[in-house]
């Protein structure tokens, strides 16, 4: 994540990801980027907010709806 963000001109802290799985959140943890872990796939069962909180995201969301504004959350 961090050398994709560097290519397109931006610090990892101007970038936020948004993941599904245990391995997306460590990735974009590690790359120094916010992460939003989303629990509303068909895939995810009802461990995966607790799975995706521990592997270190910062919010916890269920719904594509509820994404325009949490990044307005970000940003202010």
């Amino acid at each position: 994540f961090h050398h994709a963000a560097a290519e397109m001109g931006f610090d990892a802290d101007q970038c936020v990801v948004i993941a599904d799985s245990q391995a997306g959140v460590t990735a974009g943890v590690a790359a120094g980027m916010r992460v939003l872990g989303f629990i509303g796939g068909g895939h995810c069962g009802p461990e995966m907010n607790e799975l995706l909180r521990g592997a270190g995201a910062d919010v916890i969301f269920g719904h594509m709806r509820d994404l325009p504004g949490l990044l307005d959350g970000l940003a202010a």
